[in-house]
């Protein structure tokens, strides 16, 4: 999708809503919400504004520290206190909802609040084709998602030359095979399934034997190495990683997040141009890959189907 073409289509709405991004998950849970509230928006005539300057990635100024803009971003603190991600049970929510909001509302120029539309904007299933008169659209939901992150996926200009620099420092051959494995704090919401169910995967689709692996816990990386001598694997990450811990995430310093942010998103680059992927898709970054590659490249061991969690 042509940004100015969005940006137009966008300005031409006379409600808005204001998205709060980055306020409470990780970077993927909320990009992926991101993009399905733009596609309500569209769907249903509405302005859609970013408020991220409090984001968890931030550095200093939000999404335009790593990205382009691509529609308003409004920059109150007011959002800070009273934009919730979504509704929450407790007279703390209520008092802010009903005293706030509406004060929030009214300075910003805002018709909706993250909350106000959160249960509408992750309804939508993704098997229902979608029609968009306005923006000349007729197709299904994960091929319109992948055009909002053509659109809302493009780096600064110095933080694409760093992406391409750690790319170019990887050594990748030309064609190589993708996966990602994730601990941390994701076996709270999935068990997962065993490396050799990946590997399984990967064997099916392909004869090739380079994979290049993402995982927030190097002791995976060391067993697949381990255990399949015959394969060769790559990795960006760090012997230090011993499974993503968003709280711990959140307390590093500036230097410190800008600089994993950035290698964090050279590996999802070099894995979108994987020939293959296999991930999960209850995973969000398993989730966004299958956004933003064609649908026959990206493959998962938990769904035999792509679905929004």
């Amino acid at each position: 999708m042509n940004p100015e073409i969005y940006q137009q289509t966008n300005e031409s709405f006379d409600k808005t809503l204001v998205f709060h991004l980055g306020s409470r998950a990780g970077f993927f849970s909320e990009y992926n919400t991101m993009i399905q509230a733009i596609i309500y928006c569209l769907r249903n005539n509405i302005r859609f504004q970013l408020y991220s300057y409090d984001a968890n990635f931030s550095v200093r100024r939000g999404w335009a520290d790593f990205f382009l803009p691509f529609c308003p971003e409004q920059t109150s603190a007011l959002h800070r206190v009273f934009n919730y991600r979504f509704p929450q049970p407790g007279i703390k929510f209520k008092i802010r909802k009903h005293l706030g909001g509406p004060l929030v509302k009214t300075l910003c120029k805002c018709n909706y609040l993250t909350y106000d539309l959160w249960e509408e904007f992750r309804a939508w299933k993704t098997d229902i084709p979608l029609v968009i008169p306005h923006i000349n659209w007729e197709g299904s939901f994960r091929a319109l998602c992948r055009e909002i992150v053509g659109l809302t996926w493009r780096f600064q200009p110095d933080v694409s030359e760093q992406i391409s620099s750690i790319i170019k420092q990887a050594q990748l051959p030309a064609n190589y095979l993708g996966v990602h494995i994730r601990g941390g704090d994701k076996i709270k919401e999935y068990h997962g399934n065993p490396p050799a169910d990946y590997m399984n995967k990967l064997k099916n689709l392909s004869r090739i034997r380079d994979v290049l692996v993402m995982t927030d816990d190097y002791r995976i990386f060391q067993r697949l190495c381990s255990d399949y001598p015959d394969w060769r694997f790559y990795t960006l990450e760090n012997p230090a990683q011993q499974g993503y811990r968003h709280r711990a995430n959140k307390r590093k310093t500036v230097c410190e997040k800008r600089k994993d942010y950035i290698r964090f998103f050279a590996g999802v680059e070099m894995m979108k141009r994987a020939d293959y992927f296999v991930g999960t898709y209850s995973s969000n970054i398993g989730v966004f890959l299958a956004m933003a590659m064609q649908p026959e490249r990206c493959h998962a061991v938990d769904y035999d189907q792509w679905r929004m969690l």
